[in-house]
């Protein structure tokens, strides 16, 4: 059964493929099989469901609406910030339980609070053409603008 979460970004470590060979001689382990991430996947969309509903319980501010997307998962930004709040929060929980009490206060300083902020930025943040009830606001998709990055010239170095 396919699911919208198929076509997500890859969002594991870079690859050893370029690292030299042990020095026993052996060949690197080959990590081009197919990785099931079903159940790292339910994992990530369950904590998504979970944080927003009980920490980010905007209601209608008076200012207009918070910018959200009810299909979330197709904002590659949005997904990335998602993903690494998510692993940091399951590290902070762990050194919690580990006798760390400042541990969740940080997660909540470095990693949610910037962003959260990000993510429901009404005038620059990628769900900003998104309503809570709406894809994209209208209904039409809009081209998200991207930057264009040009590589530098031979022989530029740090």
């Amino acid at each position: 059964m396919s699911s919208p979460f198929d076509t997500w970004p890859d969002l594991s470590q870079p690859s050893d493929a370029d690292a030299p060979p042990p020095e026993d001689g052996a060949p690197p382990p080959d990590d081009s099989a197919p990785v099931d991430r079903t159940a790292e996947t339910e994992g990530f969309v369950r904590w998504v469901g979970e944080q927003l509903a009980k920490m980010e319980g905007f209601g209608v501010e008076k200012r207009g609406e918070i910018p959200w997307c009810p299909r979330w998962w197709e904002h590659p930004e949005v997904v990335q910030r998602l993903y690494v709040s998510w692993l940091a929060h399951g590290k902070a929980v762990e050194l919690a339980r580990d006798g760390d009490g400042q541990a969740l206060s940080q997660w909540w300083i470095h990693h949610w609070d910037h962003h959260a902020a990000r993510i429901f930025d009404r005038a620059r943040g990628p769900l900003r053409f998104c309503t809570p009830k709406e894809h994209h606001g209208d209904g039409t998709p809009k081209q998200t603008p991207f930057l264009t990055v040009a590589t530098p010239q031979a022989g530029w170095t740090l």
